[in-house]
């Protein structure tokens, strides 16, 4: 029904219920001056079942969209950034990441023949945009490549994941650990990482209690993404009945125990798990890394895809990225408070050092 048949419909209708504004109680937008003079009242032909049809149909459609967004927004109780979100992409058919820099795990040049690019996305991108279509459907933003200057550190990882308050993408590539492979011809490389809503914490304890994080692994040879979600309230009632809140994150560094007493050795990010024993543990060295098949935290299945039998699922890493997603707006709110936690850090870590620096002076 175009916008003059709409108004036309409307003088009509308003003809039928005298001085009440008819614009007014359906809530039609700029309708308050259709109001059906009382002497054209018996001039004006009454509508047809069909177009009275028709208009029911348009304006339960109208109100349908209206009821719709109204109810989105009043779910959206999460982070202010996710809920922005939500409103600006849930008519979207299919969401698409944009990276701001090239990827080595994702080329957007086919080397393979065989490989169908959806326009100039990978493939296993697309797939992985599906994990969580409204945060990874958005602008990627590189917040740490080993190849792209940042250098293959795990402390240079650190710096750049610390205090960066976003949803982040994790991606790590390397090959079975040759000091663990107890078949030297096993050379293949391996390709897994983690995505979480949650900021990374320098701490001794694990962190991080969304339930949206999962855990993933390329596979090259079949294009496709295998996803390793939590595992349900009630599965893990299951498997550990006595847990309280789940947990899944833990990030420490050797730096910073050493300005904390009674510091352990229980360096690195682990993933899942508890600290002896996580899903997923990437050490300091970014050598003999590891992964375990199962948890109490996250659903059975290897993140090595069966690349990793013959050194014990141990993996050093080689490659590294990082990704900061869901949108330029939640990317560059992360980046700001990073930068400002950042000064109040290093603020902090001076003041610390003229302290220690005074009282070596004082004890000479």
């Amino acid at each position: 029904m175009s916008i003059n048949q709409e108004e036309e419909l409307l003088r009509r209708l308003q003809s039928q219920f005298g001085d009440l504004n008819v614009g007014d109680m359906i809530g039609v937008e700029g309708s308050s001056n259709v109001v059906a003079d009382d002497d054209s009242e018996s001039s004006i032909e009454e509508p047809s079942p069909e177009e009275l049809r028709a208009w029911q149909e348009a304006q339960f459609a109208r109100g349908k969209l209206k009821l719709e967004t109204k109810q989105l927004i009043a779910d959206s109780t999460g982070n202010v950034h996710k809920s922005a979100l939500q409103r600006e992409t849930w008519i979207k058919v299919k969401a698409t990441a944009e990276l701001d820099s090239p990827s080595s795990f994702f080329p957007n040049s086919a080397i393979d023949g065989d490989l169908q690019l959806v326009g100039d996305v990978h493939p296993m991108l697309q797939q992985l945009v599906e994990g969580d279509p409204e945060v990874l459907g958005t602008k990627w933003t590189a917040l740490f490549s080993s190849e792209g200057g940042d250098g293959l550190s795990f402390h240079n990882l650190l710096e750049k994941i610390r205090f960066y308050d976003g949803p982040t993408i994790m991606l790590f590539g390397g090959i079975p650990s040759p000091s663990k492979c107890l078949d030297e011809s096993d050379d293949c490389r391996v390709s897994l990482g983690f995505y979480t809503l949650d900021s990374f914490q320098e701490s001794s304890e694990y962190h991080g209690s969304d339930d949206s994080c999962f855990l993933f692994a390329l596979d090259y040879q079949n294009n496709t993404v295998k996803f390793i979600r939590p595992k349900s309230r009630s599965q893990q009632q299951q498997t550990s009945p006595n847990r309280g809140t789940r947990k899944y994150m833990y990030c420490n560094s050797s730096l910073q125990q050493q300005t904390k007493k009674g510091a352990n050795n229980n360096c690195g990010i682990r993933i899942g798990g508890n600290v002896s024993q996580p899903r997923l543990y990437i050490s300091e060295s970014l050598e003999e890394c590891r992964t375990l098949e199962y948890d109490t935290l996250f659903e059975d299945g290897d993140l090595l895809l069966g690349k990793g039998k013959q050194s014990l699922n141990y993996f050093d890493i080689d490659c590294i990225e990082v990704f900061g997603v869901g949108g330029e707006a939640w990317i560059n709110d992360a980046l700001k408070k990073r930068s400002k936690a950042k000064q109040i850090h290093d603020a902090r870590e001076v003041r610390v050092s003229i302290v220690h620096l005074y009282e070596f002076v004082c004890s000479i």
